[in-house]
């Protein structure tokens, strides 16, 4: 069976005819980052120096594919080799295309080397290069799944214009390399709602200046951190700020879910009239979208009631 290894690795070193007998720790795979021509190596599978098995691949391509192509043991195309190595991330040969077009594979022909340390893998940059559809890979091959570095990694900080800072601060309640929380001050927009490309009132353009873009090897980071959700310009209070695809595609999900429950505090002057029209339950008022610590009919026997305030408190 072939491996695959999520580590990174150092750029050159003299080849070795044999990987490193002992593999890296967890520690030393994500401080040992491996940068070919702009991208970042996120995930390695090594070719079985015996070769694939046909009838694997004759049960994945089909046997009239595998002839059709003229597929060996010793010499197998490289989108077929994806779906052997990793068939949930590459179930199909589109999917595998897929990857390939959007230059997402990178292919090392021949074993790696070992590090002067003799335990980390090391690349031959000479050895490189992008995969293709048409490309073929032999036994000890390495085949790796690649992400773009771009400038926001190299730099450690994401692209600003020089002068649009915002007048306002934005407090960072917590930051990984996957999402951020902000402090959302009252008066501020979050998403740009005119044709100004920069709005230096707006949070996702301010974000930009707190927060810190993933480390190297995070995949799918964004060239800019995303917002997740909204709140009202005169609201105040925590924002979820993605800085990676998946997370963001994860951190909408929840939201849909009401996964993340979202809680408010309104201060009000006065007390507003309880009338009998306005009276709503726990469960009406969990469907209306309001967090009242609802979850299902189990809670309906220490239900309360709540009044549906929606016009201005200002007349009343």
């Amino acid at each position: 069976a072939a491996a695959a290894d999520d580590g990174g690795d150092e750029d050159q070193a003299e080849e070795q005819s044999e990987p490193p007998a002992a593999p890296n720790s967890k520690e030393e795979e994500q401080q040992d980052v491996t940068i070919i021509n702009g991208f970042v190596v996120v995930r390695k599978f090594f070719v079985p120096a015996e070769g694939f098995d046909l009838e694997r691949l004759e049960s994945i391509l089909g046997a009239d594919e595998v002839q059709r192509v003229k597929i060996k043991s010793d010499n197998v195309t490289l989108v077929a080799a994806l779906m052997v190595l990793d068939p949930a991330v590459y179930p199909s040969v589109s999917r595998a295309r897929k990857a390939l077009r959007k230059g997402r594979i990178l292919v090392h022909r021949g074993p790696l080397g070992l590090a002067d340390d003799g335990r980390r893998t090391v690349f031959d940059k000479s050895k490189c290069e992008r995969g293709k559809v048409a490309h073929r890979v032999e036994p000890r091959y390495v085949i790796c799944e690649q992400s773009k570095l771009g400038n926001v990694q190299k730099l450690k900080r994401y692209p600003v214009e020089k002068g649009t800072a915002p007048p306002y601060e934005l407090p960072v309640l917590y930051e990984d390399d996957h999402f951020a929380i902000v402090n959302k001050p009252a008066g501020t927009v979050v998403n740009n709602q005119t044709e100004i490309p920069k709005d230096e009132m707006c949070i996702r353009h301010a974000a930009a200046y707190v927060l810190t873009p993933p480390a190297y090897g995070t995949r799918d980071a964004k060239h800019r951190p995303g917002t997740v959700h909204r709140l009202d310009k005169p609201t105040c209070g925590a924002l979820l700020i993605a800085k990676t695809k998946p997370a963001k595609v994860d951190l909408v999900r929840q939201f849909a879910a009401r996964i993340i429950r979202k809680t408010y505090t309104a201060i009000i002057n006065g007390v507003p009239t309880e009338m009998d029209e306005r009276a709503i339950s726990s469960k009406q008022a969990h469907e209306l979208g309001v967090d009242v610590g609802y979850f299902d009919e189990r809670d309906a026997g220490k239900d309360v009631m709540w009044q549906h305030i929606d016009m201005s408190l200002v007349d009343n």
